[in-house]
């Protein structure tokens, strides 16, 4: 007993270093003899300062865990080589202008080539310098004069890129690559008898939708009374983008109404209107079979070719979004700006009639791109099916 508390008085006067298998903070090799020890978030064994030439393995051991948990430099960036444009629908026969951002980049300038390719072969190709600039991005403009399409074929090409660097071999370029659509001028060629058999009638006080129509060269009557329409065969009735809230409100149950007797309605892009939404409560309102809610993902379900993210030319996409509210046990729908909402509304009857609101800007960006007036046909289209299952949206064949 008595050697053992000897041995036990004799380890509580030996410092702590000395003790063997004491355990202690790793010392980065590099910090000062007086500094702080580097703080791994572990204990490292030391050696025994009595431990002889079995000690180096521990010595070892303190040195790479130090030199693990030392900050290391974080790599640069690889540069980054994007496309500004969002949108993949292109008027064919046009020239346009893409623009190519190359980011993170060192300000030692380069090239940029790129291609436009189908499935035919390269159409087009070209090369351009990117400046040697110390900033964030370098930008680069490309002009190209997009080939010809047949009337009424939408043409997939590729478009390509890539950006090298002095010095680099071709295998390190940035590269890039986006499918494109080029759509032709008239979404109608060849379809003057299909859009005359769907019997359009125009609604529209304040003009815009009928000159653009007009221009368009389709086919319309206009009509100014649309009671007259109760009993007639279905017509496709669109009320045009120009007419006022308090003029749709006062129609909206009309319209309902002929909906259900069979007639086709399209509301485009009204806002200011408060009405009683078909499918309420409201027992003056015949109920439809189906409600459907949706958000611009409608567009690329209509035709996936279209843009449903931003239109040109500022890549924005405004619409009228219809908001909902009560008032009572009536449901109310509210058309305006800004504020949550959807883009498009449609009540389906059994008698294959259907209400549409439709609040995207297809009148007013008809000249901005293909996707306005191609989202018109594709509506048009899916509003002439005589099938009277309402859940079918999908794109027409071809």
């Amino acid at each position: 007993m008595a050697a053992a508390v000897t041995t036990a008085q004799q380890r509580r006067s030996e410092p702590e270093a000395h003790r063997p298998g004491a355990w202690t903070r790793a010392r980065s090799p590099t910090a000062p003899a007086n500094g702080p020890a580097l703080d791994c978030g572990g204990m490292t064994p030391l050696w025994s300062a009595r431990g002889g030439p079995d000690s180096h393995p521990l010595l070892l051991l303190a040195a790479l865990t130090a030199a693990v948990c030392l900050p290391t430099a974080a790599a640069p960036a690889s540069p980054r080589l994007s496309l500004t444009e969002p949108w993949q629908a292109l008027f064919a026969g046009h020239e346009v202008v893409l623009h190519l951002s190359l980011a993170g980049a060192p300000a030692i300038g380069g090239r940029l080539a790129w291609s436009l390719r189908s499935a035919a072969g390269t159409l087009l190709r070209g090369e351009e310098a990117f400046p040697a600039k110390a900033a964030d991005a370098v930008e680069v403009a490309v002009r190209i004069a997009l080939p010809p399409v047949k009337e009424g074929v939408i043409t997939p090409v590729d478009f390509e890129a890539s950006a090298l660097l002095p010095g680099q071999p071709p295998e390190a370029a940035r590269t890039l690559s986006r499918r494109l659509w080029l759509f032709p001028a008239d979404p109608f060629a060849n379809r003057l008898e299909w859009l005359r058999g769907l019997r359009l009638r125009l609604f529209d006080p304040a003009g815009p939708t009928t000159a653009g129509l007009t221009q368009a060269k389709v086919p319309f009557e206009t009509v100014t009374n649309l009671a007259a329409l109760e009993g007639e065969a279905p017509v496709v009735l669109i009320i045009g983008s120009g007419t006022s809230g308090p003029t749709l409100a006062d129609h909206a149950a009309s319209l309902v109404r002929l909906a259900a007797q069979g007639h086709r309605v399209l509301t485009l892009a009204v806002t200011g209107a408060e009405f009683v939404l078909p499918g309420s409560t409201e027992p003056d309102l015949p109920q439809p079979l189906r409600v459907d809610w949706r958000q611009a993902d409608v567009i690329t379900e209509l035709d996936k070719r279209l843009d449903a993210a931003a239109w040109p030319p500022d890549g924005t996409l405004p619409a009228a979004l219809l908001q909902v509210t009560t008032r009572g046990a009536q449901v109310i729908g509210r058309l305006g700006t800004g504020a949550p909402g959807w883009p498009w509304f449609a009540a389906s009857f059994t008698s294959g009639g259907r209400f549409v609101i439709c609040g995207f800007p297809i009148i007013d960006r008809w000249e901005a791109g293909p996707t306005p007036r191609f989202l018109f046909a594709r509506v048009l289209e899916w509003l002439a099916k005589t099938e009277p299952d309402p859940a079918d949206l999908s794109a027409p064949p071809g």
